[in-house]
């Protein structure tokens, strides 16, 4: 077994893999729904005050769609706190 890490190009890859394996699946719509509809539990204040218009309704989707690609890139914070 080996315990070396794989390259970057190829961690990203599959990432990238399943990110599109997430999408695909038959219920995603129905999670995105779901994640959309109690958007008001997830929000939190942090840098806020420098955003000049600000609505949880239009800006949910569009925050969604980001959340689920940055996991593609490795950008969530367990990703960053197990660097």
């Amino acid at each position: 077994m080996s315990t070396s890490m794989p390259a970057p190009a190829q961690a990203a890859h599959r990432a990238q893999e399943i990110l599109a394996a997430i999408v695909a699946d038959e219920e995603f719509g129905a999670f995105e729904a779901a994640t959309l509809e109690y958007s008001s539990d997830w929000q939190c204040f942090t840098g806020f005050p420098v955003i000049e218009r600000w609505s949880l309704d239009s800006d949910k989707g569009p925050l969604f769609t980001e959340t689920i690609a940055g996991w593609s890139r490795g950008e969530s914070a367990m990703m960053r706190s197990r660097a």
